[in-house]
């Protein structure tokens, strides 16, 4: 595998922000049996990026957000909900 430094997506405050990419091969796709645009999540396990099917719909994660929104309204002093 190869991970590839693609185009600046941004920079903020003199800093530059840049996307990578890591091609992963077939046969590890097909054994994990992964999908073309599927979600997929990351995290860091034991200094390791681990890759992982995200089992959570898009919905899902709209209604999580829109929760915690809702969530810090009515938790903030009804002075300051306006």
């Amino acid at each position: 595998m190869t991970l590839t430094l693609q185009l600046k997506s941004r920079e903020y405050k003199g800093k530059s922000y840049h996307k990578h990419w890591v091609v992963i091969p077939n046969s590890l796709i097909d054994k994990v049996g992964w999908k073309e645009g599927q979600d997929l999540e990351a995290e860091i396990k034991n200094g390791k990026i681990v890759i992982s099917k995200n089992d959570k719909t898009r919905v899902d994660l709209v209604a999580q957000e829109v929760r915690k929104f809702f969530i810090s309204f009515i938790n903030k002093p009804k002075r300051l909900r306006r």
